[in-house]
C-alpha cells in the first residue's frame, strides 16, 4: 500500500521517492512564501498613498492571515519614514491586529501599544507591545471606522 502511495515499485525506491517529494515540498513552500511577499508589496503600495494623504491607514484584509499583515508592515516600513497603521485580518475565526508607528511619530508622543489598547476598547479584544509596534486581536471589526479618532 505504501508503495502505491508514493508510486514506488520496490522498498528501496520509497526512500528515494520520499526524499524527492520532500525536496519538491520545500521548493513549493518557498515559492508560496515568495508569492505572498509579492502580494504584500502590491497591497502595501495602495496603503502608502493613503498614509501619505492622511498620515495613517486603517485596513482590514479578508484575504490575508497574520503573516500577510507582517509582510505588509515590513514592506511599508522599508519604504516610508513616516507612518501610522492599524492592519487587521481574519485568521482562524479571529481578527489579528497589528499597530505600527514610525520612529518620527513615536518622537511626537504616539505609542503603538497605547493605540492598540484604545482600539481594543472600541473593537473589543486585547493586545500589547512596544511604542513602535503592538499586536493583539479584535472581536468586532464593524467598528474599524471609529478608530480614525485615535490618529487625530
Amino acid at each position: 500500500e505504501k508503495k502505491q502511495i508514493v508510486d514506488a515499485k520496490q522498498d528501496k525506491d520509497i526512500a528515494i521517492k520520499v526524499s524527492q517529494l520532500d525536496q519538491k515540498n520545500v521548493l513549493l513552500t518557498t515559492r508560496v512564501l515568495n508569492l505572498l511577499n509579492e502580494i504584500a508589496v502590491l497591497k502595501s503600495e495602495a496603503l502608502i498613498s493613503s498614509i501619505k494623504e492622511n498620515g495613517y491607514v486603517i485596513k482590514y484584509f479578508d484575504d490575508l492571515n497574520r503573516q500577510g499583515l507582517l509582510a505588509i508592515n515590513d514592506s511599508i516600513k522599508a519604504r516610508l519614514d513616516d507612518y501610522q497603521m492599524i492592519l487587521v485580518c481574519k485568521d482562524d475565526g479571529k481578527y489579528p491586529v497589528l499597530v505600527s508607528i514610525s520612529k518620527s511619530n513615536v518622537l511626537k508622543g504616539k505609542k503603538a501599544n497605547d493605540i492598540l489598547k484604545a482600539a481594543a476598547k472600541i473593537c473589543g479584544g486585547n493586545g500589547g507591545g512596544r511604542v513602535d509596534y503592538a499586536q493583539g486581536s479584535f472581536q468586532d471589526i464593524s467598528k474599524l471606522e471609529e478608530l480614525k479618532e485615535l490618529f487625530n
